[in-house]
């Protein structure tokens, strides 16, 4: 329905994420519209694509909520791969054996939760692709940068079926 949201309402806010607070504690924010929102995430579909996360790859997402939490999880969902995101919240160990569990063959994290995927490689033994968000440290794999393909066509969106899985998700509620 993003495609079709960009279409009806282009300049409409689609997410709106906190960045900074002001010299007065005030929150500052910002924010994608329905049309830049689809236009990033096709972006980065292209770029999941090449570096291997298509259609049916389990793909951990470890990444704050924010702008590139919602255009990653559009652009995974574009390529027919399947998120996997566990609530933190649940504690490290129980969290890894979740991931564990998926045998993901992709992970797209934050440094620290790349810091994480480096003490535990027991629980990640399947993890083949991985992408950083943010400053890549020691891990090797690309940045979320290197791999935002951007293209004048939008990207052809998956043909996923209706009993494919569609996401894997660890809440604790």
């Amino acid at each position: 329905h993003l495609r079709r949201m960009a279409r009806i309402q282009p300049h409409k806010r689609a997410v709106v994420a906190p960045v900074s607070r002001d010299r007065h504690g005030r929150v500052a924010y910002t924010h994608l519209t329905f049309q830049q929102l689809d236009r990033e995430s096709d972006f980065l579909a292209y770029g999941l694509e090449k570096a291997g996360i298509i259609r049916g790859t389990r793909t951990i997402l470890m990444v704050k909520p924010g702008l590139e939490f919602f255009a990653l999880t559009f652009a995974i969902f574009k390529t027919g791969a399947i998120p996997v995101v566990v609530d933190p919240g649940m504690g490290v160990r129980r969290m890894v054996t979740c991931f564990r569990e998926t045998k993901p063959s992709a992970f797209i994290g934050i440094p620290a939760a790349h810091l994480l995927r480096s003490l535990y490689p027991t629980f990640f033994k399947t993890v083949k692709i991985c992408i950083t968000v943010g400053r890549r440290w020691f891990w090797g794999g690309s940045t979320l940068q290197q791999i935002r393909t951007p293209s004048d066509t939008p990207y052809p969106l998956a043909d996923t079926r209706q009993d494919e899985t569609a996401a894997i998700l660890f809440t604790t509620g």
